[in-house]
């Protein structure tokens, strides 16, 4: 039908041009468009509003996550390259951090939120549609690629490219440790989700 093959260009449309970005705000953006992807897998199968919730509230936090480290980036280098990210871990590692853990979940990495979500709404959809859940994998794989090579940027660099005294606030931190603790308690306690909203 129409929406199934919408999903899967969207997949593979919205992965490729993500692999072939520079810009880490470009790249996100079409990553956000794969997830809209794997959002629409509500409609095949018999995903429950409940996996739909959690796989939200997962992209939620690795979004909110994500976009910590790019925003401080942009504000001290006044651009998003993947090279303005090089030895970001030197300078801010809990910034760094927050936005791997966060780039891991986005990509479905086991013992995140992202893979809870990820597979919930692909076991449900498997047995009405086998072959958009296979391209929804590989979307994911693909994925895995250009998250990784932000990540690559931040930690695997002797230097930082941050020639700055200026330091993230208090706030950032705080909010920082918390997703992080979020995304990782999610994806070993998945239960924790029903047990705090009450939509299981």
């Amino acid at each position: 039908n129409i929406i199934g093959v919408l999903t899967i260009i969207t997949f593979v449309l919205a992965n490729a041009l993500g692999l072939s970005q520079t810009n880490a705000k470009r790249m996100l953006a079409y990553s956000s468009v794969s997830h809209a992807g794997y959002i629409a897998m509500i409609f095949f199968g018999n995903a429950s509003t409940y996996h739909l919730a959690f796989y939200l509230f997962a992209y939620s936090l690795s979004t909110i996550g994500v976009f910590m480290a790019l925003i401080w980036v942009e504000k001290i280098k006044r651009e998003v390259s993947y090279n303005a990210f090089k030895g970001l871990a030197k300078t801010e590692p809990l910034l760094a951090v927050v936005a791997s853990v966060s780039l891991l979940s986005m990509a479905g990495i086991p013992l995140t939120a992202g893979f809870i979500g990820k597979f919930g709404l692909f076991s449900q959809a498997i047995q009405a549609a086998p072959f958009i859940v296979l391209i929804a994998v590989l979307g994911s794989a693909i994925s895995i690629a250009y998250y990784l090579r932000l990540i690559i940027a931040m930690f695997f660099f002797k230097e930082s490219s941050f020639n700055t005294s200026e330091k993230v606030t208090l706030t950032y931190n705080i909010v920082a440790v918390f997703i992080i603790a979020a995304i990782v308690a999610l994806g070993v306690y998945p239960d924790l989700f029903a047990m705090q909203f009450g939509l299981k």
